[in-house]
């Protein structure tokens, strides 16, 4: 339902948001830190923009190529005040090339702050000479190198394997 900017009228996303306030009336906690990949950072984003009883107990939250429509805000648009109330409270870290968090590339980022980072792929890695040669000059071998590298970057590997922060390192001793 997110990809065709629906997310706002999916059940899972109500679920969500639904059983994470039964945990804050049960457990009442004085602090929430939360966090989601691809789908759950969606649903995430989603509980938080509906959610006053989250937003009250919100210290962080960080979501993971969360799933994003470059259009429509599935849900999760929230007003002038409740934006600001966020802006240093949620971080969405996604990958160049993600495909699931493309959305938040077109500026349609409901709320708190973006970091984009990149990541390497060796799409020759474990492929031979003819695999590269039709990769390179069919047009089934270049959709399916989209395709892969699409793949790749949405790994959640990429934020606790170093790549990432090797790479950021690398660029600030330059």
């Amino acid at each position: 339902m997110t990809a065709v900017g629906l997310g706002g009228h999916d059940a899972k996303m109500k679920r969500r948001k639904n059983k994470t306030n039964k945990i804050i009336k049960a457990l009442n906690p004085e602090q929430l830190h939360m966090g989601g990949h691809s789908l759950g950072g969606g649903t995430l984003n989603h509980t938080i923009a509906n959610s006053k009883k989250v937003r009250d107990k919100l210290i962080s939250a960080k979501t993971f190529n969360a799933a994003a429509h470059p259009v429509f805000s599935n849900g999760t648009a929230v007003s002038k005040k409740v934006e600001k109330e966020l802006e240093n409270k949620v971080e969405h870290h996604r990958i160049k090339n993600d495909p699931v968090s493309a959305g938040f590339t077109t500026g349609n980022v409901p709320f708190g702050k973006l970091k984009t980072h990149s990541v390497k792929q060796d799409s020759n890695k474990g492929k031979s000479m003819l695999q590269n040669f039709a990769e390179k000059f069919t047009a089934i071998g270049q959709a399916k190198k989209f395709t892969e590298k699409g793949i790749h970057a949405h790994l959640i590997s990429h934020f606790h394997d170093g790549s990432i922060k090797k790479k950021n390192k690398k660029k600030n001793k330059k």
